[in-house]
């Protein structure tokens, strides 16, 4: 028995549906910031969106977005540059086992858990005031929503209610690294996603002219 799992004896197996045309989401491009939990978009009805100012606007619109990001409040969501993410990078969390050998009997390791996936890449060629604005990003305790190369915003959501992705570990920005002849200079990143991050996943296809990789303040 795993000491990760709960007992399951008595309890039947469950049936991955089976499910047909998967869109590969392809490499993100860019990330949007939020405060964990204030932002939750019924895609159901849309007049329950939170916070109010949302009410009635759809993620794959602009105008919720726009509301998002002139916000003044813990509502605000922020975005990385256009086109300043470089080599991102999933790393998926391990797992965890202890015993093995004399240890445990027949030798055979113990499931204790699984570590976060962390998420890591560069920012190229930032500015003084860009690197220092994400660098506050440090001290916050954020949910991300994910931009893809073919324009989509992938979150969380559970029955209707569509979130940013929460982090186990808040961003970190590391200092700039000159590229000198051969290479480009960069701020390395990184943070971690809460563990099974990916049961929860949800893709939203905006509504044209809007472009959430290209969009601005």
């Amino acid at each position: 028995m795993m000491s990760a799992c709960t007992c399951g004896t008595g309890t039947p197996l469950v049936a991955a549906p089976e499910k047909n045309c998967y869109t590969q989401r392809g490499q993100i491009q860019r990330i949007y910031f939020a405060k964990r939990g204030q932002i939750k978009i019924d895609l159901a009805d849309n007049a329950n969106n939170i916070p109010a100012s949302i009410q009635n606007l759809s993620p794959d619109t602009q105008a919720l977005w726009d509301v998002l990001w002139n916000a003044n409040d813990d509502t605000k969501v922020v975005n990385t540059p256009v086109r300043t993410l470089g080599a991102p990078n999933i790393e998926a969390g391990a797992e965890l086992t202890a015993g093995g050998g004399n240890e445990t009997p027949n030798g055979v390791l113990l499931n204790t858990g699984r570590d976060p996936s962390t998420f890591s890449g560069n920012f190229l060629r930032l500015h003084a005031d860009q690197i220092a604005a994400l660098r506050n990003l440090e001290c916050q305790d954020v949910e991300v929503f994910l931009i893809h190369e073919n324009n989509t915003i992938t979150g969380h959501k559970e029955g209707n209610i569509f979130t940013g992705i929460p982090l186990q570990k808040a961003p970190f920005i590391g200092d700039q690294s000159f590229g000198n002849r051969d290479n480009i200079d960069a701020n390395a990143f990184n943070f971690q996603f809460v563990p099974k991050f990916d049961e929860k996943l949800h893709t939203i296809v905006p509504t044209p002219p809007f472009s959430p990789l290209l969009a601005v303040v």
